[in-house]
């Protein structure tokens, strides 16, 4: 790295001097950082540099996120209070492009009522100032709170809406996105064809956008959808190439969510030790980026794998941990899957009474996570997006 990354790891020191970047992300690096350093920056064009640094940052040190949007909100709050009345629609912009930042940290973290409160306010400012692109963004944002929330009809509610602003934006990259996040709800509710579809149409901007890393999130998924199908050597297919970038980009928390998919197929071929070998690559990952909902689902399945090698009380110790981190943090569909495995843990130990406590556990989240309002919403959001795309279609 060059100098002025290190005076700015002087200034923080959350960021490992040994990450490595890209030649395109050092120089984007490198730059941002002399703009911080400059004493004759403006403000708005510090906090713009704060936010695109914590945007390259953060996949390997997810800590960067919240570190530099607090320092970009803090300066906008400071100029909104004091600065030019001409220029606080501009200070207000980077204010929510900082709340936003802020939701996505404790999303990540697990905190999820904080980060719907986030993105709420994020998205009351952009709507006040008019700021479409970031309108946008901060409905994709309330999307995936909701999404985490197993709250399907409102997540495809925001996500459509994010799309929808996003296709009169022209914003490739961000149609992408949608579509990718709208694959995956899809993909949660076993509509295998519509998801299939969605990832389809990322894929195809992605490959044509320069953004490895966006591009390495769609090919994960459609690595899911193969597996969920039964075919597990295109899956491996997919989730490899995805590995792939993800290395070189040094993308932590895309490279912890990969590991555990590959431990997936392994345990699907029955090969414990490689599941075994990937799943703690996984969970040391996780716990070192304090990404709650992702160990989570690494607890359980190496409570699986426990399972299916005889060792019963490793298997109940590691998904009690993932049932409790669940619980902790609001996680429907991981209370779930964990409630689930440890009603049949209990039911192999003859302890009843435990097993009927999480069987019961398990049905709630089920039910309410596969209710008929999510199905139901899922299919109505979907006609409705075909309606108005031929609609706008026939009008012109």
């Amino acid at each position: 790295m060059k100098k002025q990354l290190y005076i700015f790891l002087f200034l923080l020191p959350l960021v490992s001097k040994t990450q490595s970047f890209s030649t395109k992300e050092q120089f984007q690096i490198d730059s941002l950082n002399a703009i911080i350093a400059n004493p004759n920056s403006y403000d708005t064009t510090l906090a713009s540099s704060y936010i695109e640094l914590s945007n390259i940052l953060y996949i390997s040190n997810l800590d960067t996120l919240l570190a530099l949007s607090l320092k970009a909100q803090h300066l906008m709050q400071k100029n909104i209070k004091n600065g030019r009345v001409k220029n606080k629609k501009r200070y207000k912009k980077y204010l929510a492009y900082a709340l936003l930042n802020k939701g996505a940290y404790y999303s990540r973290k697990g905190n999820l009522a904080l980060a719907l409160e986030f993105s709420k306010k994020a998205l009351v400012i952009q709507i006040e100032i008019s700021d479409k692109e970031g309108e946008a963004s901060a409905y994709k944002a309330l999307g995936l709170d909701h999404k985490n929330q197993s709250n399907i009809a409102s997540a495809l509610k925001y996500l459509h809406k994010s799309l929808k602003l996003n296709e009169v934006l022209k914003n490739e990259a961000e149609i992408a996105s949608c579509f990718n996040h709208i694959g995956l709800i899809y993909l949660d509710q076993k509509e295998y064809e519509l998801a299939f579809d969605f990832f389809t149409k990322s894929k195809e901007i992605r490959d044509n956008i320069n953004n490895p890393s966006a591009l390495s999130q769609t090919l994960n998924n459609l690595g899911l959808l193969f597996m969920n199908e039964g075919d597990l050597e295109e899956a491996l297919n997919y989730f490899n190439k995805s590995i792939i970038i993800k290395e070189e980009q040094n993308d932590l928390i895309g490279l912890g969510i990969s590991y555990n998919n590959v431990a997936k197929i392994y345990y699907l071929n029955k090969d414990l030790d490689q599941s075994t070998s990937y799943l703690l690559r996984s969970l040391e990952m996780k716990n070192k980026l304090g990404d709650k909902m992702g160990a989570s689902i690494t607890y359980h399945n190496i409570g699986k794998v426990n399972m299916k090698q005889g060792n019963i009380e490793a298997a109940k110790l590691n998904v009690t941990k993932g049932l409790d981190i669940a619980i902790r943090m609001g996680y429907p569909v991981q209370i779930n899957t964990n409630a689930k495995l440890l009603a049949e843990i209990y039911q192999s130990q003859k302890n009843y009474n435990k097993a009927l406590e999480m069987y019961k556990l398990h049905i709630e989240m089920r039910d309410s996570i596969a209710s008929e309002e999510n199905i139901k919403a899922s299919v109505q959001q979907q006609a409705k997006y075909e309606y108005e795309k031929q609609k706008a279609i026939d009008d012109t």
